[in-house]
């Protein structure tokens, strides 16, 4: 991992240390996660996020998102908990 990776794990770490119904801190850990290809820990803190009620659908277009909004694990995860 490089030092920003490190970074955002730990800033996100210490967030979800004060309130671990932080839906950003989740998202930012599988953003990051994600970059790092670790597919586990990405879906694992994308799955957190949704349940603090983190709405990653609107964030689809960012980079980390991208590489798995083709992937049918992830398009199930938000439909799981996406509301329309």
């Amino acid at each position: 991992m490089n030092k920003k990776h490190n970074l955002a794990i730990a800033y996100a770490e210490k967030a979800l240390a004060m309130n671990q119904k932080n839906g950003l801190a989740y998202s930012t850990l599988a953003e990051t996660y994600g970059m790092l290809g670790n597919d586990e820990q990405f879906y694992k803190n994308a799955e957190a996020a949704l349940q603090c009620g983190f709405p990653l659908w609107e964030h689809l277009e960012d980079l980390p998102y991208q590489m798995y909004t083709s992937q049918s694990r992830f398009k199930q995860l938000l439909s799981n908990y996406r509301k329309n």
